[in-house]
């Protein structure tokens, strides 16, 4: 028997081996970049050459909001009608919280509310410096957003209602999150002949956002972006996680 188990090990390491080698398992990455992540590292925030520029360190954020803004719409409208569906499939749920459970200890609540205002702190860090740092608006609304996850678990579904959480509340801000996108998005074409998501100047089109506001330094339109991109992702996650609190009351008979 240990002979058995001692051939099937060796076969498999020597099939593993020769997969490997293959390149069955997939290639080892190069040390080369390729060309397209060349000139996005290139033209992000090159200040000796602003020809393709687009005023932010942080490449990421200029990607999503400046080279390939649209893709990032489509992805927020994605999001959008999947709280559009889930919203759908609970029209016919109450939209009063029930008292659920009980509260956690004064220990523990005490322990949360700090948490919370440390996430809070750094969420709004992560929107408002995502254009220079790795970070960005929906970095930002996901941590917002597990904010009203630690109220459940600490205290109760009505208290979260007392403090404003509520179904209605949480669309309607979200549509102005996408309300101001869509502005920030259009204005230039409206006002300034360029194009739809126009951040930057670029050789086909040279008008651009003003990238510095008195002293503070904006990436152009990328930290307007963020900032809408944190109300619609928190207020789109905040929804959701309500919505299926209110289906687990539903599930509970309320209670």
């Amino acid at each position: 028997m240990r002979w058995f188990i001692a051939l099937v090990i060796a076969l498999t390491a020597v099939v593993l081996v020769k997969a490997v080698m293959d390149g069955c398992l997939g290639y080892i990455l190069t040390t080369d970049v390729r060309s397209i992540a060349e000139f996005y590292l290139r033209s992000t925030y090159n200040v000796f050459n602003k020809t393709h520029w687009a005023a932010s360190p942080e490449a990421v954020n200029a990607i999503l909001w400046d080279y390939r803004g649209l893709d990032t719409v489509y992805e927020t409208t994605v999001l959008f009608i999947a709280l559009l569906g889930c919203l759908v499939l609970a029209t016919k749920l109450s939209s009063e919280f029930m008292e659920v459970g009980e509260w956690l200890t004064i220990i523990a609540r005490t322990g949360v509310k700090l948490i919370i205002m440390f996430i809070a702190i750094i969420a709004l860090i992560l929107a408002f410096k995502g254009y220079v740092t790795p970070g960005g608006g929906f970095q930002g609304g996901s941590a917002f957003a597990i904010i009203p996850l630690l109220i459940l678990a600490a205290f109760s579904c009505k208290y979260l209602e007392n403090l404003g959480y509520r179904v209605n509340k949480a669309e309607a801000l979200r549509s102005l999150g996408l309300l101001a996108i869509a502005a920030i998005a259009v204005l230039p074409f409206i006002f300034l002949s360029a194009y739809f998501l126009q951040n930057q100047p670029k050789p086909w089109i040279p008008i651009g956002i003003p990238h510095v506001i008195t002293f503070i330094y904006t990436g152009g339109t990328i930290l307007f972006y963020n900032l809408a991109e944190l109300v619609v992702v928190s207020m789109e996650f905040t929804a959701i996680f309500i919505v299926l609190t209110l289906l687990r009351g539903e599930e509970h008979g309320g209670h």
